[in-house]
């Protein structure tokens, strides 16, 4: 059997060392990773980032190598990094790229506490067109976001011992990936069927449970729902948990040669 390659996508204000923790448990199970970086984190030009820069750059950057690789590709996806994953080109799911005579592909999906954005549509427009109070715009400079305050709402499940050093962690973000479209998304095909994992965050309080459940319904398509107590980052604080959800999705959907 083919292990897949785990592509693991942050949202916004983290970056790809925000996986430090989780990558060590999916390696040690024998599974290679690959993190993005956004360069909408932190940018020096905050208004040169929208959510289709961040989509073409998780394509581009980190897709398409794979693909053009001819690996298989298991991606675990969080937040806006859900949301803004997506094309406009062809499908990367291993199904449509078989039919089309080619190795390698998405063999299936898990995200967490995800805003699943229809294609077309903005995250600022499917929360109603307000954002939370706690994501303060033109801070610390105008075109970016922050989290204020930061541990309650993405690291609300670590130790206190811990909370001080994690929220030195967090970057502000271009606040373009908020207020523009999003490219057709990942989650939404339906060559995906059967092969989506939605690893609900019972103690996410950016996206609390119940939201996650309107979302869940909202976004039409088939999810495996399993729960966990963690938070919005929970693959922080309790990186085992999240590893035996996606371990579990791997090993389910490998495929043979």
């Amino acid at each position: 059997m083919t292990k897949p390659t785990i592509l693991l996508i942050p949202g916004a204000c983290t970056e790809a060392t925000c996986f430090d923790r989780l990558r060590p448990l999916l390696h040690d199970a024998g599974y290679e990773t690959v993190a993005v970086s956004h360069p909408s984190a932190n940018p020096t030009d905050p208004f040169a980032h929208t959510a289709e820069t961040m989509a073409l750059n998780v394509e581009q950057n980190y897709v398409q190598p794979l693909l053009d690789a001819g690996k298989d590709i298991l991606v675990y996806a969080y937040s806006s990094g859900g949301s803004q994953t997506g094309t406009n080109g062809p499908s990367w799911t291993k199904l449509a790229r078989e039919a089309r005579g080619l190795k390698g592909g998405v063999i299936g999906i898990v995200y967490m506490s995800c805003a699943p954005v229809p294609a077309g549509t903005t995250q600022l427009n499917f929360l109603g067109g307000a954002l939370p109070p706690f994501v303060k715009t033109d801070t610390p400079s105008p075109g970016l976001f922050v989290f204020d305050p930061v541990i309650p709402h993405l690291f609300n499940d670590a130790p206190p011992s811990e909370q001080a050093a994690l929220a030195r962690t967090a970057l502000p973000h271009a606040t373009g990936i908020l207020t523009t479209p999003v490219l057709p998304p990942l989650w939404a095909e339906r060559a995906l069927d059967g092969r989506r994992v939605w690893l609900k965050a019972m103690l996410d309080a950016t996206f609390p449970p119940e939201l996650a459940g309107l979302f869940i319904e909202g976004s039409r398509v088939e999810w495996e729902v399993v729960e966990r107590e963690v938070g919005h980052c929970g693959f922080v604080a309790h990186a085992d948990v999240v590893a035996e959800v996606v371990l579990g999705a791997a090993e389910r959907w490998e495929t043979g040669p």
